[in-house]
């Protein structure tokens, strides 16, 4: 699944009270140097180029991901993202998937980077937010204005060393791989951050540290305030929490050099990011699936969407039927999957989901959880019927139209003698 974006910024939520991050006329890059001067010292990298600094209003700040969406997201990928939601019942047939992803962003934000601009986006006025960092501070202006910065300014200070750019959603680009690179991307940003506000504040100690980062971690996002499908606001809250635990476990473990390393891998996925003990031990590698030609057993049908769910997207597909708690254990154990999703002349959709597990256990475990998922209410209304099969470690699951030979294209996964 699309994340959307790859845009690094603080989510906001508001509750009142305007406040101006930059006020107008106020010399940004005076008001930035002492900031990037001590971010630069905490994280060991320099600053290559002074930031731009971009003021916007907030109903500019539309315009602008308007944008940046339609060059990640132009309108037949778009329509391919919201024909996957509603077969796997992510989103109702009524929504305006683009309408709600410019609702989302445009409202949660009050401070951005985009690396492929280069710039530093900061909103203002906006309304005073609740951050994931307001722990940190009793809410004071000067406070708010060097949280919401210092993160930033993370970001541009990384994508100069690192080239973030690179990490933008492409045609082809394992999407699984690009939201781990997003999660190790903010949680890098809230760690760094979190180090420049106890050095200000005078505190020191790794016991201060961890305090504060636990406390971050455990607090509820509770982004949109649960107007928005699961599907678009928790990819964004797993990419500051579960990024944060893992960078800061990689942190303890290798230090800013190991953070530093971490945007020269080429195999990251969300598993590493939720369990970091497995990138740690250098294990896990996710495992290349790859569709056989299915051409002939399925002429007619065109491939609208391909690529990776990783462990991450598997929970979050279960949990929207089968509850956080059995949709967390069935998608651990996960080794690799691709999946696709195609279309006929009709308008019928197919859906074929292929993974691979660390053990038979775990498969028959994901093969359950999916059997679960496919009996519960209610069946996702473009697809029929769905069809499950497990060997080898691998399990694939077939949802199609009843005119669909299930057991044929099973065969050809080598699932079926």
């Amino acid at each position: 699944m699309s994340r959307f974006f790859r845009l690094l910024f603080l989510a906001a939520l508001p509750l009142g009270c305007a406040v101006k991050i930059i006020p107008p006329g106020a010399d940004s890059q005076a008001l930035l140097r002492p900031i990037e001067d001590r971010l630069a010292a905490i994280r060991g990298l320099a600053f290559l180029e002074p930031v731009p600094v971009e003021l916007v209003s907030p109903s500019q700040v539309r315009a602008i991901l308007s944008q940046e969406l339609d060059k990640e997201m132009p309108p037949d990928r778009l329509e391919a993202e919201r024909e996957l939601y509603l077969a796997l019942d992510l989103i109702s047939p009524d929504l305006d998937l683009r309408q709600t992803i410019l609702d989302l962003y445009s409202k949660e934000v009050a401070a951005f980077y985009v690396p492929d601009r280069k710039t530093l986006t900061v909103v203002t006025p906006i309304r005073k937010p609740l951050l994931a960092l307001r722990g940190l501070t009793p809410g004071g202006k000067e406070q708010l204005r060097e949280i919401i910065l210092s993160h930033e300014l993370v970001h541009a200070l990384e994508d100069q060393n690192f080239h973030l750019e690179r990490f933008n959603y492409h045609p082809g680009a394992n999407q699984d791989f690009l939201l781990a690179v997003q999660a190790v991307s903010e949680g890098s940003a809230l760690l760094a951050g979190t180090l420049y506000l106890l050095e200000e504040a005078g505190v020191q100690s790794p016991q201060g540290l961890e305090f504060f980062l636990n406390r971050i971690q455990k607090q509820k996002l509770n982004i949109g305030n649960g107007r928005y499908p699961a599907v678009l606001t928790e990819p964004m809250a797993f990419t500051y929490q579960a990024g944060l635990g893992f960078v800061y476990a990689v942190y303890q473990a290798r230090g800013f050099a190991g953070i530093n390393a971490l945007y020269q891998e080429t195999e990251l996925s969300t598993e590493h990011i939720l369990h970091p003990d497995k990138y740690l031990a250098g294990s896990d590698l996710p495992a290349a699936l790859e569709l056989p030609a299915l051409s002939d057993l399925l002429a007619g049908w065109k491939l609208l969407d391909q690529n990776t769910m990783g462990e991450f997207g598997a929970a979050l597909i279960l949990e929207q039927r089968l509850g956080k708690d059995e949709a967390k254990v069935a998608a651990a154990g996960w080794a690799g999957d691709t999946y696709a999703l195609f279309k006929d002349g009709q308008g019928r959709l197919l859906f074929l989901w292929y993974s691979a597990w660390d053990n038979e256990n775990e498969a028959e475990e994901f093969k359950q959880a999916l059997s679960h998922w496919a009996a519960r209410e209610p069946a996702p209304s473009p697809l029929e019927t769905a069809a499950i099969y497990a060997a080898d470690r691998r399990v694939l699951s077939i949802s199609r139209p009843q005119t669909q030979d299930a057991e044929a294209l099973a065969r050809r996964f080598n699932l079926l003698n």
